[in-house]
């Protein structure tokens, strides 16, 4: 019985492996290799991978139309950028692009010369109609154009100065500030009397 019962077992086992290695071999087709799913797994393997198609790229001819090809690269820092900003600042240049802060700074000096040229010529309008004129009720009524033009002048000068806390609150470095207006010494720059 015992030679029944080993013969058996031995069967049994030969049978179970048959039916692994069937099972195992459905699987293989079934599903792909595991390292071909996962891809290579130490860095020499992505370091070839990485080489191997920028060389199919290469034979393919998807690097002969770049633009700029043939020419150096320029390689030159920007002494004046900060380290950390070197490759967006290049980027912007390549690109003609120029950081927000700039058309914005330029928008408020601009601005700024516009009010100083406009109230130099309001002062100077304001003084020949006083010495154009002797009667009393005429600079009575120059004096109140002036008082509300003045006004004008000063709520112009608020409102460019919360333009320069803007922008002196975007631009990179403290030496690039703009200085607010101060009413009074505007007035005297334009040669208002005081």
């Amino acid at each position: 019985m015992n030679d029944k019962n080993s013969r058996h077992d031995k069967k049994r086992l030969l049978e179970a492996k048959e039916k692994a290695a069937s099972y195992q071999d459905e699987e293989l087709t079934r599903r792909p290799d595991e390292s071909a799913r996962s891809g290579p797994k130490d860095l020499d393997h992505w370091t070839d991978l990485a080489g191997m198609r920028i060389e199919e790229a290469m034979r393919a001819g998807h690097f002969d139309d770049l633009p700029g090809a043939g020419k150096p690269i320029n390689l030159a820092r920007n002494p004046f950028v900060p380290d950390d900003q070197q490759m967006a600042q290049t980027l912007l240049k390549n690109n003609e692009l120029t950081p927000g802060w700039i058309p914005a700074r330029k928008t408020v000096l601009a601005e700024i010369d516009r009010i100083r040229t406009a109230l130099k010529a309001d002062v100077q309008a304001i003084r020949q109609a006083r010495v154009a004129t002797d009667d009393v009720v005429v600079l009575a009524q120059i004096e109140q154009t002036w008082a509300r033009r003045q006004a004008s002048w000063r709520e112009s000068v608020q409102r460019v100065n919360r333009q320069i806390d803007a922008v002196n609150f975007q631009q990179p470095s403290v030496h690039l500030e703009i200085f607010k207006l101060i009413y009074d010494d505007e007035l005297a720059r334009a040669g208002a009397p005081s």
